[in-house]
């Protein structure tokens, strides 16, 4: 989705400048991609639906979208196809069951293809494709395992334990530093509910006073509060920078944990507050943030060499018209910076 915005945002008039070239491609052939065409009905036909009704505008701005996302799968399919690779059919028939236990049903999943105008043919042939091109790019770039000498990766995303140690010490100022977090339940005994303050106080002390005698937070919170009620009075772990009152705040940072507050008084009425639980300031340490640098340092590297990846196969493909290819490099070398 990102790349057809970006698309059209870069696209100036594929299809709408008058020019020598223009009248070339208003014969019904919207693009050639190594001598194989895309024509204008195939564009138009994909983009039926998203473009019914809009203005003329909006729907050339569509149009190239889809023109260019098309021209970017025929590059990579016509990769996959001089490779030969495959997906494992059984693999796909998994992924159809999937997608119709993620909508409910069987009857939900047809009414979907419905609404793409697609048979169930279609859409597992259109599965096949998008995962052969999703191996070929991921292989290449080194995000996954190659298969054989023509699916080797052709980058390293992989950082060392240098690397990693590195980022670390480099942003331990700025990211991993946490500050002090409380475990908080609390109870609101509101004006509002009990109709008058003094009603509202008489109230929260009796809880106290039975919370005191062992019963249950959660239980009395369901019963008599206004906050989180559905949770127990369970407000999370909270921090000094949480948009909980300063009532709540004050109380979760200053009492012992484990200790019930009396009634105290709020804007709202009057309120029991419950900490159970706090973690005081400090560093986060090596050994707890290193997978998540390794994670983050792996994916801006895979974001990068899977833009080279498609950039070098467009690069090599013969494509018409000159300014479709031009606009596919420039979304590749936007997608490289991106993740740096």
């Amino acid at each position: 989705m990102r790349f057809l915005i970006v698309c059209c945002v870069l696209v100036t008039g594929l299809m709408a400048q008058e020019s020598p070239q223009r009248a070339t491609w208003r014969t019904g052939v919207a693009a050639v991609v190594n001598g194989e065409i895309i024509t204008e009905a195939d564009v138009w036909n994909s983009v039926r639906g998203a473009s019914a009704g809009l203005p003329e505008e909006r729907k050339k701005e569509i149009y190239n979208g889809k023109l260019l996302g098309m021209i970017r799968e025929m590059v990579l399919d016509q990769a996959v196809k001089r490779l030969q690779l495959s997906i494992n059919p059984a693999a796909v028939r998994s992924w159809v069951e999937q997608r119709k236990e993620e909508l409910g049903s069987v009857d939900a999943f047809n009414e979907s293809l419905r609404e793409r105008d697609q048979t169930e043919a279609q859409f597992v042939t259109e599965m096949a494709q998008q995962q052969s091109r999703t191996v070929l790019v991921r292989a290449q770039a080194g995000a996954m395992r190659g298969i054989g000498g023509a699916l080797r990766a052709v980058h390293v995303v992989d950082p060392t334990n240098e690397e990693v140690r590195d980022d670390y010490r480099r942003n331990l100022e700025r990211e991993f530093q946490k500050g002090a977090e409380a475990k908080v339940f609390a109870m609101a005994f509101t004006r509002s509910a009990f109709g008058t303050d003094e009603l509202a106080s008489e109230a929260a002390t009796k809880v106290r006073k039975e919370l005191v005698e062992g019963a249950d937070f959660a239980t009395l919170a369901r019963r008599h509060s206004n906050l989180e009620p559905d949770k127990g009075g369970d407000l999370g772990w909270v921090t000094k920078q949480s948009d909980w009152g300063p009532e709540i705040l004050d109380y979760a940072f200053a009492a012992k944990v484990g200790e019930l507050s009396a009634p105290i008084a709020w804007r709202r009425g009057w309120l029991l507050i419950l900490v159970t639980e706090r973690h005081e300031a400090g560093t986060v340490g090596f050994a707890e943030a290193q997978a998540g640098i390794r994670a983050k340092l792996r994916d801006a590297r895979v974001a990068r060499a899977t833009a080279a990846v498609e950039k070098k196969a467009i690069e090599a493909a013969w494509i018409q018209p000159a300014e479709a290819k031009e606009l596919l490099l420039q979304w590749s070398e936007g997608e490289a910076r991106r993740s740096r």
